[in-house]
């Protein structure tokens, strides 16, 4: 059924369009990525199927604290949100510092490009000693 967006009901509020940009997504322990994740195939694309849904922070910092957090190999994802929107979850979480948002299951993460970082600032001030690498990512939802 086609609802027009004029007909929202009375005192139900209008979901906010969210002016974030970059969301990070930090992963440790997942051991070593596939090749064809990074290597594009025939068609020049590379990346991957999300199954489940992926958690991610607005918040860079968080994701670095994650993705540091083991000793063994972790990277962070850097995804670059459009116009598709994620799903703002903070409310629901008992850690509301994480500033969590989801992405829906099965979305397709298309590599950009990659990148190492060595003793850096994040982009909300936070110092991290050592070496991080970022996968650039441009999130592809996909549709029924």
């Amino acid at each position: 059924m086609f609802v027009p967006r004029s007909t929202t009901p009375p005192g139900r509020a209008r979901a906010q369009i969210s002016k974030i940009e970059r969301v990070w997504r930090g992963v440790t322990g997942g051991g070593v990525l596939p090749r064809s994740f990074l290597e594009p195939n025939a068609y020049g694309i590379c990346g991957g199927v999300e199954f489940a849904p992926g958690g991610c922070s607005s918040a860079e910092q968080v994701a670095v604290k994650w993705a540091a957090a083991g000793n063994d190999t972790s990277f962070v994802f850097e995804i670059k949100v459009g116009v598709d929107r994620l799903a703002n979850t903070a409310w629901l979480t008992d850690y509301p510092a994480l500033e969590e948002l989801t992405l829906p299951a099965f979305t397709f993460f298309e590599v950009q490009g990659t990148r190492v970082k060595r003793d850096f600032t994040t982009s909300d001030g936070h110092f991290q000693k050592g070496s991080v690498m970022y996968i650039d990512i441009a999130p592809q939802f996909g549709t029924l």
